[in-house]
């Protein structure tokens, strides 16, 4: 039996044969659907020494049935225009038929393969010993037929940490295919999660079936409330999010707090961390070795929170100066003094 299926310009027919006859008769039809199918499938699919791991989004077939009963079949899909820049069947041969019950379960590989016939361009993939009916589209490996569909990454978990104005990241993959890595990325909560702005990317492993764990740390944010998600991106540009379940929260700092300048020595810039437990009137002054004020970096009122101010020493000379914040709240002084270094 053939289907004549697909366009003018792109055949995508089914040829049916039958090598046990059917024990009832009835009436079969086919039709050629050019759409993306999608996935449910979170794992490789084995067959034999060949590993599918990536399907075909331009399009799939469904073989409808009514009627027949039992009967074991060869089928073979050709699939004009599936082979997108050129690039997307390398190895026509290799194609894997791949079929599932319906949209929204697994892909499998039934039966036994048997060396596609055709091109790269005009390719038609084989399969026999199948039985039952239902939808169909190419299968294939990254090694030879990429596509452009990889199955997804399976994530496990992804979980945070807080240790002061640092968040820690974690997540754990049990397979991955076609993977580029993941782009982490941040918003403020409550901001109706419109700003996403990408904090770090994270080298994914390409293919895998174990265990891998990764992390990231976020630093030196400002007390505030934070939500996270994962871009997990592959090598061909697709993507998707995985957002981490909870918010995450940078409280107010228990104690007035003066941290080192970093990096130090420097030349010409360098940064310094401050915290302020309550709001302060905040005074930071830079004095040279004999005591004299060189600069002031802050002089403002300023909200309980966790603070960084950069410091540029283009117009000072290279030795050892000394930095002081005052902060005064509820009628105290907070006086800190730090050492630092320039070297030009």
């Amino acid at each position: 039996m053939i289907f004549p299926l697909g366009t003018s310009n792109n055949l995508n027919k089914i040829t049916l044969s039958f090598t046990t006859a059917p024990t009832a008769g009835g009436t079969l039809s086919g039709k050629y659907i050019s759409l993306d199918p999608g996935t449910s499938s979170y794992a490789p699919i084995t067959d034999g020494s060949y590993t599918v791991n990536t399907y075909s989004p331009t399009g799939y077939w469904q073989i409808d049935n009514s009627g027949i009963t039992s009967g074991i079949y060869t089928v073979g899909l050709e699939g004009q225009g599936f082979n997108v820049g050129g690039t997307s069947i390398l190895n026509y041969q290799a194609l894997r038929v791949i079929k599932r019950l319906a949209a929204g379960n697994n892909w499998q590989v039934l039966g036994t393969h048997m060396n596609g016939t055709g091109t790269n361009s005009d390719p038609t993939a084989l399969r026999t010993g199948l039985s039952g009916f239902s939808q169909f589209t190419f299968g294939g490996n990254t090694a030879d037929n990429p596509f452009a569909g990889p199955l997804p990454v399976e994530l496990t978990s992804f979980s945070s940490s807080v240790k002061d104005r640092n968040v820690n990241l974690f997540w754990t993959t049990s397979s991955e295919q076609n993977n580029s890595g993941f782009q982490i990325e941040r918003t403020v909560s409550n901001t109706n999660n419109n700003n996403w702005i990408n904090v770090g990317f994270v080298k994914g492993k390409n293919n895998s079936n174990t265990l891998n764990h990764y992390s990231y740390s976020d630093e030196k944010l400002q007390t505030g409330k934070y939500q996270y998600r994962l871009k997990q991106v592959d090598f061909n540009g697709n993507f998707k999010y995985y957002e981490l379940n909870n918010i995450v929260e940078i409280g107010v700092p228990s104690k007035f707090n003066l941290s080192q300048n970093y990096p130090n020595p420097f030349n010409p810039t360098t940064k310094i961390d401050y915290d302020l437990p309550s709001d302060s009137k905040v005074s930071i002054k830079v004095y040279d070795i004999m005591g004299r004020e060189i600069m002031s970096l802050v002089n403002a009122s300023q909200t309980a929170g966790n603070y960084t101010v950069q410091l540029n020493a283009t117009n000072i000379a290279s030795g050892v100066y000394f930095y002081r914040l005052i902060a005064s709240s509820n009628g105290t002084d907070n006086v800190i003094t730090k050492k630092m270094n320039v070297i030009k």
